[in-house]
């Protein structure tokens, strides 16, 4: 059996609620931490399946196994009793159907022991079952610049709202000393985008790294996106970011309208995915909202982004503008889809962003291929990427008939389809993501 210390350095706090499916993997990752000084503090919420019964088993074999039960079952209660009973010098946070990797602790302490830093973070992967294997996805949480160096966000007047709570360091103290806290709203939707947000906001000292150190789990990629249980959770969680910052004087026009570019840009995107009886519902809020921040959008004279201003004014010319929006399917279906082409046709990868990327990783991790890569830009045409030679759209049509051509562009996916039949490809040989 593994003995606690008095004094462990890290505390990973696992927020739990009837997770009988994925719950001993979850532990098992922090139990087979390479970095043994820790504690794991699970705090369960009421759980009515065989979760205790698992806990239980998993804490006599390794006594640094720490069982809370609480019945209040919002997330940011339970993560908030986590850091309040934490003994270590930086918490973390892990949910209860992911797993972390086994060095997430070590790597990551040992940077907080040379830069002493409020807050140290690792990127993490997307995975998901396939044909009976688990494969994944690596994103990157921020943009290159932020990474392997010591930054503070907020003097350097680049904020974002990336709303990762997981696979990050908080030193202790820093939450504390800062009064830092989850909402504690019911259920579990939204409330680590005012905890990320004011961990931006007040961090002096903040390190990214790279290295995928969190594995995020997707347990139903066929499920679409809507969720009508939380249409109102995101009020809550903008109307709770509002508070903090008026409670703390925060006074930067760039805050207040990186808040305000954030907070309408989720509300479009929120009611664009509901039912048409959330769509009903939520609409009324939303006007209410808008008209009570109208007047201090005015006023701190903030600027929305192109988008959201073109969304916002259609929306408010007709209200009814997104009924017609269908919920989107999760990333990860779209994802499968993919991967059931390459199984059965030689496929073009078409566009080489964000998208094309997270493709060719999971082709990898399946060993498959694809035939060829493309894309518009004259800049990445003629250069290697992954390996492949990318070519012109001209070009791969050209030489890849009889292909099916996957555009991973999402924006401009009518043009490059468009542009792909005049080029003499089948419309039927065309495959969105």
């Amino acid at each position: 059996m593994k003995k606690i210390k008095s004094n462990p350095d890290v505390t990973i706090i696992v927020t739990v609620h009837n997770a009988e499916n994925y719950i001993e993997q979850c532990i098992q990752s922090a139990m087979h931490q390479t970095y043994e000084n820790i504690e794991i503090i699970c705090v369960d919420g009421g759980s009515s399946d065989s979760t205790p019964d698992i806990l239980k088993s998993l804490q006599s074999i390794d006594d640094r196994i720490i069982i809370v039960n609480d019945k209040n079952t919002s997330y940011g209660h339970k993560v908030n009793v986590g850091v309040e009973k934490a003994r270590g010098q930086y918490v973390c946070i892990l949910e209860s159907d992911d797993s972390i990797e086994k060095d997430m602790v070590k790597t990551l302490y040992e940077i907080t022991k040379e830069k002493n830093v409020d807050v140290i973070s690792g990127d993490y992967k997307i995975q998901f079952e396939y044909r009976g294997r688990k494969i994944g996805y690596i994103q990157h949480k921020y943009p290159s610049g932020l990474y392997d160096r010591v930054c503070d966000l907020r003097s350097e007047k680049r904020f974002f709202l990336h709303g990762g709570i997981t696979g990050v360091l908080y030193k202790k103290s820093f939450l504390q000393n800062n009064r830092i806290k989850l909402n504690e709203t019911p259920g579990a939707a939204f409330q680590d985008q005012s905890f990320s947000f004011l961990v931006d906001l007040l961090a002096m000292t903040q390190y990214h790294i790279k290295t995928p150190v969190y594995n995020y789990t997707y347990d139903n990629p066929g499920s679409s996106m809507a969720d009508d249980k939380k249409i109102m959770e995101i009020s809550w969680e903008c109307n709770y970011i509002e508070q903090q910052m008026n409670s703390r004087e925060i006074e930067e026009q760039y805050i207040w309208e990186n808040y305000y570019n954030y907070k309408y840009a989720t509300y479009i995107a929120k009611m664009k995915s509901f039912s048409v009886a959330g769509k009903a519902k939520f609409k009324k809020q939303f006007m209410e909202e808008y008209k009570n921040d109208l007047s201090e959008i005015k006023k701190r004279s903030i600027c929305m982004t192109t988008l959201t201003i073109r969304e916002l004014s259609e929306f408010l010319e007709n209200p009814d503008c997104f009924d017609g929006y269908q919920p989107e399917e999760r990333p990860v279906k779209r994802m499968i889809h993919i991967l059931d082409v390459l199984d059965q046709y030689a496929t073009v990868l078409v566009g080489v962003g964000r998208i094309g990327s997270y493709l060719m990783q999971i082709a990898g991790e399946c060993e498959k291929e694809f035939k060829c890569v493309c894309d518009n830009s004259k800049n990445i045409q003629s250069t290697k990427w992954n390996g492949y030679y990318v070519r012109s759209l001209e070009d791969a049509a050209k030489k890849c008939k009889g292909c099916k051509f996957v555009i991973s562009v999402e924006r401009f996916f009518d043009e490059i389809k468009a542009q792909l039949m005049s080029l003499g490809i089948e419309e039927s040989d065309i495959v969105r993501y």
